[in-house]
């Protein structure tokens, strides 16, 4: 099968993490489990069976000869890796008096970082995770599913996007808003078709204002497909490699604010926003659920954008 999708352009790797093991598992010691603050071995999942977590000492250690032989036997070039941005350092704290950096966030830190610089060295490609707390993880992992906003109200407002695009996004390059069950969470997922449509264009705005590369959304079939994919393909190829230098915030009269000011005033409520970006391309993302905003004439050099959500 890898032969088969390389030849067809695609990279292949696998799922993978090395926060959790159970006692089945060929590598299981009891002296690998995390211990807690009383301790217990730290349980990562509970149900339906006992599934610990792995030291980060412990995992690095596994992680370094598990992906060179999966490398060599099966020609893995990329690799999800699962679990370790979702929760954060302070998850797998591990208390064992016996491990150096015993108790805190940073030997945790170092650790899934080394994990996830020498899979991207190992693989020879990139290595996208979970998301969720993986902010702190920008570049030591090529990306994830951009949820830390994930089961909020984000998709109502406000979209404030500096610390996206001033802090993260020159480090990494993060995917959709998640997917829209995360962006949305259940509350504000469409309920019937008639709100599909512009329920995909708020998603692939949000999108687009937090310069993330898109989420193939396959929900709404074939026409979310492609919408989705061919919106997005060429856009991002431009935003993606270049740094935000500009951001405003529209306020009612359209008047374009500095973030401070459009706090200060609310405008940023609005949710529509300006974005110019090093290599010239200017972006400009409505994401006020009810009202147009046209742009100005003459504003929209040949490289710009318009996205609209309504």
């Amino acid at each position: 099968m890898s032969k088969q999708l390389k030849a067809l352009g695609f990279r292949y790797g696998p799922y993978n993490n090395y926060c959790g093991f159970l006692p089945v598992n060929e590598y299981w010691d009891e002296d690998f489990t995390i211990r807690t603050s009383s301790g217990q071995w730290l349980q990562q999942y509970p149900h339906p069976c006992k599934h610990y977590a792995v030291k980060p000492s412990r995992a690095v250690e596994l992680e370094a000869e598990i992906t060179p032989t999966l490398k060599e036997t099966l020609g893995f070039d990329c690799a999800y890796l699962d679990v370790h941005t979702a929760w954060g350092t302070f998850t797998y704290v591990d208390y064992d008096a016996r491990v150096p950096g015993a108790g805190t966030f940073a030997a945790t830190y170092y650790a899934y970082g080394e994990l996830m610089l020498n899979q991207q060295k190992v693989w020879q490609g990139p290595v996208f995770g979970e998301g969720g707390v993986h902010w702190i993880y920008a570049g030591l992992i090529c990306g994830t599913y951009a949820s830390e906003f994930n089961h909020s109200t984000l998709w109502q407002g406000p979209w404030l996007v500096d610390f996206e695009l001033l802090k993260v996004h020159p480090l990494a390059c993060n995917v959709g808003m998640g997917n829209p069950a995360m962006f949305y969470s259940m509350e504000g997922l469409a309920k019937t078709p008639k709100e599909r449509e512009p329920k995909l264009d708020r998603f692939l705005a949000a999108t687009i204002a937090f310069g993330h590369i898109g989420w193939l959304d396959q929900n709404e079939g074939i026409r979310g497909m492609l919408r989705s994919y061919f919106l997005l393909q060429q856009l991002q190829s431009q935003y993606t490699r270049a740094d935000a230098v500009e951001i405003r915030y529209a306020d009612a009269r359209g008047a374009l604010l500095d973030t401070s000011s459009a706090i200060a005033s609310g405008s940023h409520e609005r949710c529509q926003i300006f974005v110019r970006y090093s290599n010239g391309l200017s972006v400009w993302v409505n994401g006020h659920p009810t009202e147009n905003w046209e742009v100005p004439a003459g504003t929209l050099p040949p490289n710009g954008w318009h996205a609209q959500s309504g």
